[in-house]
């Protein structure tokens, strides 16, 4: 038995020196994978603080010829090794910018503007606070013959809190009455009644020139000639100035006026052509009408005044029967027949209108007519 135990204990011996030996040379490949770990994590904070290291870099962009500062000119800072951009930005009202340009390292500046001629600085190694002076930029070689100016008149414009149509876009209402053209405008629509409704909603206060009218909106629409009108105003959401009265808009209707010193009269004249219907009626339906409208303009003063007349006849036939119930008696009897309608308006307007500065008017005027 003495023997194998003698075995046993050089096995175990042997076991031991061997795991001592493993034991070492991980512990020293730990201690040289830390020491290299070290050494990169030092050289990247290194470089790091290097290139975090920055200089003020200024200057001032002005145009060479006239002296004066370029506002919002764009000024560009690239390494001079790949041209890479290192920021960007626009010059103020002065022409003037500053950068934080990386310290020790390579760089160069651009300079652009839309029709001058590019600027480019030499490379340069930022180490202290630089500033550049003053840049002149040249205007570029390119020139232009000739410029052509196309466009076209404005018949809409839409702000925050009302929609301005010009009146003098609708050709098909020429001729016609304020009805005509509000016809034509989007969202508002008519009935027959000469109701109006914008969007569905009704209950809009009807102005002429700022001026809330005292008829019914339908028989002053039906009098006032399409042709006196200069523009109109939809107001869906009026604030507290136009005194709205709890109403769900204003229309507000702007006639003509004279821009410039001076008498001018602006006539037109209607005529329809026979209906191509007429219902077998006695008499005939004609359609004509003619307006006029005198202004005269000096200094502070501005005068108008303007006549209508209008001739709408509408021709028409009724056939149907009419059922009477009374006392639970039911009478009926045909009605067949002429149905028209004979139409005429008057109309009459003078106004005055007194601006003694650019942002202060007094305005009279007085309006009548008469539909029958």
């Amino acid at each position: 038995m003495q023997p194998n135990q003698n075995s046993h204990s050089n096995n175990s011996s042997n076991s031991n020196h061997s795991n001592n030996s493993n034991n070492s040379n991980y512990s020293n490949h730990r201690t040289t994978m830390k020491a290299f770990q070290s050494l990169f994590l030092l050289c990247i904070a290194t470089t790091t603080a290097l290139f975090c290291q920055t200089a003020n870099l200024r200057g001032k962009i002005i145009d060479q010829a006239s002296g004066e500062p370029i506002e919002y000119s764009t000024v560009t800072i690239h390494l001079a090794a790949d041209s890479t951009l290192l920021d960007g930005q626009v010059t103020d009202a002065n022409g003037q910018f500053e950068f934080a340009a990386p310290m020790q390292t390579e760089v160069y500046l651009s300079a652009q503007f839309m029709g001058y001629e590019s600027y480019f600085t030499h490379s340069m190694k930022i180490s202290d606070p630089v500033d550049l002076g003053i840049i002149g930029l040249n205007i570029g070689a390119t020139y232009l013959s000739q410029v052509e100016v196309t466009g076209r008149e404005i018949t809409s414009l839409h702000k925050l809190d009302k929609q301005v149509y010009d009146a003098g876009q609708f050709q098909n209402a020429k001729g016609g009455t304020a009805s005509d053209v509000l016809r034509n405008l989007p969202s508002i629509s008519i009935n027959s009644f000469g109701e109006i409704s914008v969007r569905g909603a009704t209950g809009f206060l009807v102005m002429i020139n700022g001026k809330p009218i005292q008829t019914d909106p339908a028989v002053l629409l039906q009098q006032l000639s399409a042709n006196t009108i200069e523009d109109v105003e939809i107001i869906t959401a009026p604030s507290a100035k136009y005194d709205p009265d709890g109403q769900a808009g204003i229309i507000n209707i702007k006639t003509k006026r004279g821009h410039a010193d001076g008498v001018y009269l602006l006539a037109n004249v209607m005529t329809g052509l026979p209906s191509i219907e007429p219902y077998d009626n006695a008499d005939r339906t004609p359609r004509y009408g003619a307006d006029a409208t005198l202004n005269y303009k000096k200094g502070k003063w501005d005068l108008s005044a303007g006549l209508d007349y209008r001739r709408y006849d509408i021709s028409g036939r009724r056939e149907g029967y009419v059922n009477t119930y009374l006392e639970e008696v039911l009478t009926e009897f045909p009605s067949d027949g002429e149905r028209s309608f004979d139409e005429e308006n008057y109309s009459g307007r003078i106004s005055a209108i007194f601006s003694p500065s650019e942002r202060h008017s007094i305005t009279a005027g007085f309006y009548a007519g008469k539909r029958t």
